[in-house]
């Protein structure tokens, strides 16, 4: 089962390395996504770009740093998402 990440900071003041360097040894593919959680996934084209890629049988790691850039990841969330959407 190959892993999708998808890195992302609601600020372009945060940085991303971090979660990069976390997801970037075990996922297949890597997103970027700089821009509030609090859009509607529609406003969100990066994380659409991200979605549209799962395949049936993908998972989707997601982490974001929860402060400011020098947070550790001590103040991090994460999240995996696993897709039975067949491809289309």
């Amino acid at each position: 089962m190959a892993l999708i990440g998808l890195v992302w900071v609601s600020t372009d003041k945060q940085k991303t390395q971090r979660q990069h360097d976390a997801l970037g040894p075990i996922c297949w593919k890597v997103f970027e996504e700089k821009t509030s959680g609090k859009l509607a996934t529609a406003d969100r084209p990066d994380l659409l770009a991200a979605l549209s890629y799962i395949r049936e049988g993908t998972c989707s790691r997601s982490r974001r740093s929860t402060g400011s850039a020098a947070t550790s990841w001590k103040g991090s969330s994460s999240s995996t998402t696993c897709s039975s959407r067949a491809s289309a």
